[in-house]
């Protein structure tokens, strides 16, 4: 995950943890604090991990994500769905398809994009949509 001071925490950080380094990184700069609007990046059993935790976090009255959201490598070929895509159904969070445009990150304003085990490489245009 990487914070808006631009620290980064591996995948398996607890959400709570992160929440609390990303909350006091904020405090320390003009940008906004939590709850965060998050854009999740990742496919495979690994990066389920990271994004249940991000999807317990939101779901906490109090909790510093507010808003989740989750990018997927294309369906194409293959049948059956990624187990980040399947799991992102089943709880109802709304899925981009890789490529993004820059559009998409901007309009949702999102604060925070979290990336584990995504399998392809995120543009410089997208990484920058993002606020620091």
């Amino acid at each position: 995950m990487l914070l808006p001071s631009g620290r980064l925490l591996l995948p398996r950080a607890v959400a709570s943890t992160a929440c609390r380094s990303a909350s006091a990184s904020a405090s320390a700069s003009s940008s906004s604090g939590p709850p965060f609007r998050v854009l999740f990046f990742g496919t495979d059993e690994f990066s389920l991990a990271t994004l249940s935790a991000l999807d317990r976090e939101r779901q906490r009255p109090q909790g510093c994500v507010s808003h989740l959201e989750v990018c997927v490598s294309p369906k194409g070929k293959k049948s059956s769905p990624s187990p980040v895509s399947a799991f992102a159904a089943r709880q109802g969070l709304r899925t981009h398809e890789h490529p993004l445009e820059v559009a998409e990150v901007v309009e949702t304003e999102f604060h925070l994009g979290v990336v584990a085990s995504f399998g392809h490489l995120i543009s410089k245009k997208i990484i920058e949509a993002f606020p620091r």
